[in-house]
């Protein structure tokens, strides 16, 4: 799904947040046709196209905006292995991964300034937990089961 970002959207396009799951994802990103304006876009293995929720004015482009090259640290290879980790910390090996969100932090956890983190969620039936990292595998945060 990343590569249909890319293919999509030139690399140096703001988003806010990227977030994927086993339907698709959603990407909050600055609007083409207007840089004043957000919107979120619907992500699926065909196409992506403009949600009809979500959208609206934005105060400029801050340090929470993240480009696509600075994704460029989370290779197939480093997401498997951050993926692993996180199956192996949670204990949870019939589970399955829920959400991946890419983003500059949320109300919990801020990565360290200019880098993109990455927050992978498992669940298995009524249990579910999180852990965030950074590409180079650095935990920032967990939240257990």
């Amino acid at each position: 799904m990343i590569d249909r970002l890319v293919s999509t959207f030139p690399v140096s396009h703001p988003f806010r947040e990227i977030v994927l799951d086993p339907q698709g994802g959603r990407a909050h990103a600055v609007d083409g046709g207007d840089p004043t304006l957000w919107r979120e876009f619907s992500i699926t293995a065909h196409e992506i196209s403009v949600s009809s929720i979500g959208g609206g004015r934005h105060d400029g482009v801050d340090g929470t905006w993240f480009t696509l090259d600075t994704l460029d640290g989370y290779s197939t290879e480093v997401i498997f292995d951050l993926v692993s980790r996180t199956f192996e910390t949670m204990s949870l090996p019939d589970g399955y991964i829920s959400r991946l969100t890419f983003s500059r932090g949320n109300t919990w956890v801020r990565p360290p300034e200019g880098q993109v983190m990455l927050e992978i969620r498992v669940e298995h039936g009524m249990r579910g937990g999180r852990l965030t990292w950074l590409a180079d595998g650095t935990e920032l945060d967990r939240v257990m089961p």
